[in-house]
């Protein structure tokens, strides 16, 4: 996730820390998934991942799907993001069962989930 967040500074000339500076976030809430909106920025910290997007380098949400996954000790829900940036490439993330704080990401970016 560091390398996506450096790669959105880069193109738009500014600064996650600089820009995230006075947001606190206190931790994983207790259904395994907080998030942010401040200034350009949305985080979505969840127990499976970390999505961090700047709505100005975002030009289209291309899938959301969840997938789940069984393993040794009970399954566990993941939820893919891929969006579409204005350098015409594919940034994709994968956050826990997080589908509300996802479709709630897709919104603010004004391009909402369909049915």
């Amino acid at each position: 996730m560091k390398k996506q967040i450096e790669q959105q500074e880069k193109y738009l000339g500014v600064s996650f820390d600089d820009d995230m500076r006075d947001v606190l976030m206190g931790g994983i809430l207790s259904d395994g998934v907080e998030a942010a909106a401040y200034g350009d920025w949305y985080t979505l910290i969840s127990t499976g991942g970390v999505v961090a997007v700047n709505r100005r380098y975002i030009t289209a949400v291309k899938n959301v799907q969840r997938r789940s996954s069984n393993g040794r000790y009970g399954g566990r829900i993941f939820v893919d993001v891929t969006f579409e940036t204005v350098e015409q490439e594919t940034m994709q993330f994968t956050t826990g069962d997080s589908w509300q704080a996802v479709a709630d990401l897709c919104e603010w970016l004004g391009m909402p989930l369909r049915d």
